[in-house]
């Protein structure tokens, strides 16, 4: 099974020592992955999500200027496993980490709108959730505590309650939450037949969504589009016009799959706007036919293929792409 890797191998968290140092993802991922066949889930994703799910946090939101320590990471994806429905993939992970059970709950905060949003926002389970939705019903759910003032863990503690509340309320219990919005073995029946053929044959790479990340991501080699010729033809001959097709069908998948997750997202009040990254790899390579293509003929490579790529991917559609 190929899978969309990390767009960046490592983040950067809190020596204990003092400073900063990488942590590598793919170890990460790694473990998690042994962590998950140990017990019994096997989902060749569900690792990789996370541990995007725990760089998106990291990097993004109003988390993003704290730094945070190997530990604190550990107790995150605990968190995540727990709150996706994955407790026995928590427990082992923490043996595995020979975590501590013993957590350090931060100093209290004021049962305000404010305070209490940013405690929601800077917890991975509300990360890509509309937090506005639940903050009136919290307070209230506070007030009835008679709490002049609470801890952040049993702000978010009660968050989560009452988020799965209204869910529950408003969704039947057929269509009951999973981790995934859309599981990658679904994408081929979403898709029409040609399109779900280019998928088959590795052509494209399609990452699941999961509702912590509703993130759609595509990647795709060049390599695959530029077929055998006699010799007549420079690469790059070969290379545009069959780029200019790749992008054509790109275009109609990626508003077809965002047009699912939305309304999935949307079924469950995940998140207001879905967006849409397209990854293209080897793009010098498959032109040039050189390994380590570089200087004045990559970059004007590049650029023509970034104004194909622009005609049918535009940024205010939420849709980006990039090169490698």
């Amino acid at each position: 099974m190929v899978m969309i890797k990390l767009r960046a191998d490592t983040i950067l968290i809190r020596a204990d020592a003092g400073g900063e140092l990488p942590l590598d993802l793919e170890q990460l991922r790694d473990e998690l992955w042994q962590t998950c066949v140990q017990t019994g889930v096997d989902d060749s994703e569900l690792a990789d999500d996370i541990v995007a799910v725990i760089r998106n946090f990291v990097n993004e939101g109003p988390q993003a200027n704290q730094s945070y320590s190997r530990c604190e990471i550990d107790e995150l994806i605990v968190q995540i496993l727990v709150d996706s429905g994955f407790p026995n993939v928590a427990a082992e992970y923490r043996r595995r980490r020979q975590m501590d059970d013993f957590v350090v709950v931060p100093d209290h905060v004021r049962p305000e709108p404010a305070s209490i949003r940013l405690v929601l926002q800077r917890d991975p389970f509300f990360v890509s959730k509309p937090v506005d939705r639940i903050i009136d019903a919290l307070i209230m759910r506070i007030a009835s505590l008679r709490l002049a003032d609470i801890s952040p863990r049993l702000v978010t503690e009660l968050g989560k309650a009452i988020w799965h509340e209204q869910e529950a309320a408003r969704i039947p219990s057929s269509q009951a939450a999973g981790y995934w919005l859309i599981h990658r073995d679904e994408i081929p029946a979403l898709l029409s037949g040609a399109d779900a053929q280019l998928l088959a044959t590795g052509a494209i790479h399609i990452r699941s969504v999961s509702s912590l990340l509703p993130r759609l991501q595509l990647q795709t080699n060049l390599g695959y589009i530029i077929t055998d010729t006699d010799g007549s033809l420079i690469p790059e001959l070969v290379l545009f016009p069959a780029f200019d097709t790749l992008c054509s069908r790109l275009n109609a998948i990626v508003h077809r799959l965002i047009s699912e997750v939305q309304v999935r997202a949307d079924r469950r009040s995940v998140i207001d706007i879905v967006r849409a990254r397209l990854i293209f790899s080897q793009t010098y390579e498959s032109a040039c036919n050189q390994p380590h293509g570089s200087g004045t003929a990559a970059a004007r490579l590049r650029q023509d293929l970034d104004s194909i790529a622009a005609h049918y991917f535009a940024a205010f559609d939420n849709i980006e792409f990039e090169f490698e």
